[in-house]
C-alpha cells in the first residue's frame, strides 16, 4: 500500500506540476489522485507501524487506523477513478483505464480491508489475553 500510494501520488504530482492541462487526468488544474493516494500510503504506514510496535495496545490502535484508512482510501480512490471515467468519457482509452482501475481498487479494497480487519482482531485477541486476571 505504501509503495502504490507513493507511486501514484508522485504520478499525480508530475501530472499537475509538469504536464498540467496536457495530462488527461488533470481536470481544471487538479489531479484528484493528489488527495486520494495519500490515504492509501498512510493506511500502509499504519499497518507497518502496527507490526513494528512492541506495545500491544498501541499496535492495536495502529491496526485499527490501518483498517479504517484501507477501506476509506480504496473507496475514495475508486470514486476518483470513476469520476475520471465520467468526466473524460470522450477519451475512450482513458475512460477504460479509469474503469479498470476502479474495479481493481474495489477488489483490492475489499480484500485488503478484510485482511486488515483480521489483522486488527488478532491484536485485540492478544490484548484481551494479556488483560485476563490469572491469579
Amino acid at each position: 500500500q505504501m509503495i502504490t500510494g507513493l507511486l501514484f501520488w508522485s504520478w499525480s504530482m508530475y501530472n499537475v506540476l509538469i504536464l498540467r492541462e496536457k495530462s488527461i487526468s488533470v481536470y481544471r488544474g487538479v489531479d484528484y489522485g493528489l488527495f486520494a493516494f495519500p490515504l492509501i500510503f498512510f493506511a500502509g504506514l499504519n499497518g507497518l507501524t502496527s507490526v513494528k510496535n512492541p506495545h500491544i495496545n498501541i499496535a492495536t490502535k495502529y491496526a485499527t487506523a490501518h483498517s479504517i484508512l484501507t477501506a476509506v482510501g480504496h473507496f475514495i480512490v475508486t470514486c476518483v477513478y470513476l469520476s475520471g471515467a465520467v468526466l473524460q468519457r470522450e477519451h475512450g482509452d482513458y475512460m477504460w483505464y479509469c474503469i479498470t482501475m476502479a474495479m481493481v481498487y474495489v477488489v483490492t479494497g475489499i480484500l485488503f480491508t478484510v485482511w486488515s480487519h483480521i489483522w486488527k482482531k488478532s491484536f485485540e485477541a492478544v490484548s484481551h489475553a494479556f488483560s485476563l486476571n490469572v491469579y
